[in-house]
């Protein structure tokens, strides 16, 4: 039932139309009465009698019905809205790759500082102004590099722009042509429709012109350009500057003329890189390219508010038609009595138009291919599909419901998965043993079988560890209490199922051999949803994990008993002096490392250019 407290106008302002529409209406209906050649010899009251086809009663009621349609379109035009509904947030499926050049020359310094910390500001404000779409980074010298693949955060690629410099580039030299193949393979991958390209770089070599043409395909190619056309050479070492092999010095200029020429053979614009966002502004401001808009593949809905303006609509349909002809109600009602009757609900026959061309069995099964699962359950008839849509919602127990009473393998199957993702791990391996009883060959029960038990007895270790730590924290409590002759507070209880909680929220974020059935005209096979590997890797990390979390619940426990035995004595142990000492020596050890935040951007270009480093070309200039 709608909330009549919600009830409000979106567009209010055209409420005040109202009353001077309504004046107008008859202030023009009783200027036209007046306006005819009888009015001045004859009274308007008997002129109305004597006019021919003149109703008194029909011209007096004219305003008023006109009055009445006014205030309808108004009221519609105001937008009453009385609840909201959840709708899909969208996202703009627009891609586009930042290209920066990390060469050598880009340490000129015609702009200041220089021209690559003048890029990065730039990039930086090109980031912080784009709203939609997907962004990435690539940076190039002689070999190319992603730095962040497509992504919707641009703070992210923010944070790792200060590292980019070109000393930490494995090769020189500038290959382009790098840089545009992985920008073109990001943005093949992310859709077939034309991306963007965004290359800031302060030159191009006449060679590559024709390669990164043809790179690009039909993605469009902007470009701003670092530099100025005077120029300025290279700083290179020991406070020189690089040379060419004549030994004179390498003068870097800009070559606009050629960057101007490449951008608009591929659809861009160029632009010379401004003190202000001038430059910005023009690249943002291009025709869009082609583009859709999808989901943006998260939980999140948006609240709109649903006009109830339309129905007003229908009701003025029939005061229109009363205005220009007579004899209209008859219709009118007849129109009327059909409206009524098509928001009557359907009792009798629960036919769609869809049920002529498919079964229910098979719509649930294309709600279920599109990933609509909580709604497949509902459609499905067939209770192994129902359960399993019940499955992939999240629905276990309502899943459990579904498979009861089908003693099937697969359904046993299904429902020990159910049942560990419940949590009753030790009734999940009863139902793999029958599986395995009638299908002994069967890995995926097997396998989830032994996962499951080997949970169980890492729990049971952890509980014997943190009943041996308890016991033991009591021990040293009660000696501090018989050295002290004071009352002492116990360990905290609630570190026992610490280990325990772990776990189990450990195997619910893993997942289990999960079987699917396959649409074929023959036969419908379970297979598994992870494989063998995926899986073992994945016990090994909870291995880990369950030995990490009790390390560290022995330290807790121990930096507990710490401070609590503080309060009774000062005087410590060695054993705890000696670590205390080691930990403070280690935390002073990492202050003294220097903070380089470029070393992991180095380190990953390095092994890459290790891959790569028989298809490079030295052959190309340095700088």
């Amino acid at each position: 039932m709608p909330n009549l407290d919600a009830f409000h106008f979106l567009r209010p302002g055209w409420l005040f139309l109202i009353i001077p529409g309504c004046w107008l209406v008859f202030k023009l209906h009783h200027s036209l009465r007046r306006k005819t050649e009888w009015s001045s010899v004859v009274e308007s009251h008997l002129l109305e009698l004597l006019l021919v086809g003149g109703r008194g009663i029909r011209k007096n009621g004219t305003p008023w019905l006109l009055n009445s349609i006014l205030v309808l379109i108004l009221l519609a035009l105001a937008g009453p809205v009385l609840e909201q509904r959840l709708v899909p947030v969208l996202k703009k499926n627009l891609a586009r790759v930042l290209v920066l050049d990390v060469s050598h020359s880009m340490l000129a310094e015609d702009l200041r500082p220089n021209r690559i910390e003048r890029a990065k500001f730039k990039l930086r404000d090109l980031l912080n102004l784009i709203q939609e779409g997907e962004t990435a980074l690539v940076a190039y010298a002689g070999d190319a590099h992603v730095i962040s693949p497509l992504t919707s955060d641009t703070q992210t690629i923010i944070t790792l722009l200060p590292g980019l410099e070109p000393n930490i580039m494995p090769h020189r030299g500038s290959r382009p042509d790098r840089a545009m193949k992985l920008a073109v393979s990001l943005l093949d991958d992310h859709s077939a429709k034309p991306g963007e390209v965004i290359w800031i770089t302060d030159g191009i070599s006449a060679n590559m012109i024709q390669p990164v043409t043809q790179i690009l395909g039909f993605h469009r190619l902007s470009v701003i350009g670092v530099g100025t056309v005077k120029g300025a050479p290279i700083p290179g070492k020991n406070n020189g500057f690089m040379k060419n092999s004549n030994g004179g010095i390498v003068m870097s200029r800009l070559s606009s003329s050629t960057l101007q020429m490449l951008a608009l053979e591929k659809g861009g614009i160029y632009q010379i890189l401004s003190s202000d966002d001038q430059d910005l502004e023009m690249l943002l401001n291009q025709s869009p390219l082609e583009s859709e808009y999808i989901e943006d593949g998260t939980d999140k809905k948006g609240d709109v508010w649903r006009e109830e303006g339309p129905w007003l609509l229908l009701i003025l349909l029939p005061m229109a038609a009363m205005v220009f002809r007579k004899g209209i109600l008859f219709s009118v009602l007849v129109i009327c009595l059909q409206f009524y009757m098509s928001l009557m609900p359907e009792v009798v026959l629960g036919f769609e138009w869809k049920d002529l061309w498919k079964n229910k069995n098979q719509q649930a099964e294309d709600l279920f291919s599109q990933g609509q699962h909580m709604q497949a359950s509902t459609v499905f008839e067939n209770q192994e599909w129902k359960g399993l849509s019940f499955y992939r919602s999240g629905e276990h127990e309502k899943a459990l419901e579904a498979w009861k009473g089908d003693d099937s393998s697969r359904s046993l199957f299904n429902q020990g998965n159910s049942l560990a993702k419940l949590g009753n791990y030790k009734k999940a391996i009863d139902y793999y043993d029958k599986v395995l009883q009638g299908e002994p060959d069967h890995s995926d029960a097997r396998f989830n079988r032994e996962l499951i038990k080997k949970l169980l007895e890492d729990q049971e270790k952890q509980n014997q560890s943190s009943s041996n730590q308890k016991s033991s924290g009591e021990n040293q409590e009660k000696n501090n209490q018989d050295e002290s002759n004071k009352p002492s507070s116990e360990s905290d209880p609630s570190k026992k199922n610490q280990g325990l909680n772990e776990s189990q929220q450990n195997l619910n974020q893993q997942d289990l051999n999960d079987s699917e059935m396959e649409r074929n005209s023959e036969t419908e096979e379970s297979s598994s949803l992870k494989d063998s590997e995926s899986l073992q890797e994945k016990k090994d990390e909870e291995e880990n994990l369950n030995q990490t979390s009790l390390a560290e619940e022995k330290k807790e426990g121990l930096n507990e008993k710490t401070e609590k035995s503080s309060y009774i004595k000062p005087r410590s142990s060695p054993k705890m002096t000696e670590e205390n000492s080691q930990q403070q020596e280690l935390r002073q050890w990492l202050k003294k490392v220097p903070d380089d935040p470029a070393r992991l951007l180095r380190n990953k270009m390095f092994r890459a250019y290790q891959r790569n480093l028989k298809n490079l070309n030295t052959e190309i200039e340095s700088w």
